[in-house]
């Protein structure tokens, strides 16, 4: 299959990278707010692999608004381009990204090509993904991530945006929570 393809490519270059970041495509979310993104997402595509952008309005998406960054894709002469549309203010503290920044002019690399190739990732495979990893960005701490990702299209239409639901915790934190879900499974 395709997507399986592709996913693999890239979890074998992000590990040639040293990115610690890994796609799939189970969507087995460990975080409640992705459980229930995936939720959402699954009404609003009605069936389809992609959902339409209207069909995933704020009022649905409440509960994990405050997590949500929609880029724009931009397709032009050279190539596809991200723009950020919407990003939750707390996400805009970690990355310090905001409305209207062009990734490729704000973002500095290795982090750059890294965001561009996941975001190719979900437009090449056409459906949601799931991403984890330990992440570091600038000269911040690493944090523990946890992302669904999608493209978003009109039915019919090339995706015109993709949507992210990033769930990010400090890596003690995450650490404590993997420690205190393997006592309960005991």
């Amino acid at each position: 299959m395709v997507a399986d393809e592709r996913i693999a490519e890239f979890n074998a270059w992000a590990e040639r990278d040293g990115w610690s970041t890994r796609a799939d495509a189970s969507l087995q979310f460990r975080s409640p707010k992705l459980r229930e993104c995936l939720e959402v997402f699954t009404r609003a595509a009605d069936g389809r692999a992609i959902a339409a952008r209207a069909a995933l309005t704020p009022r649905a998406m409440k509960n994990f608004l405050s997590n949500v960054v929609v880029w724009d894709v931009l397709r032009g002469d050279g190539g596809i381009r991200f723009r950020v549309r919407v990003m939750g203010t707390p996400l805009q503290r970690i990355w310090r990204g905001k409305a209207g920044d062009f990734i490729d002019e704000v973002v500095p690399e290795p982090f750059r090509n890294r965001w561009h190739r996941s975001g190719n990732l979900s437009l090449e495979v056409g459906a949601p993904l799931r991403f984890s990893g330990t992440v570091q960005f600038a000269n911040q701490t690493f944090y523990h991530s946890e992302t669904f990702q999608t493209p978003l299209a009109d039915p019919g239409e090339a995706p015109n945006a993709i949507l992210f639901v990033h769930i990010v915790e400090p890596r003690a934190f995450r650490a404590a929570a993997d420690a205190e879900a393997e006592a309960r499974a005991r």
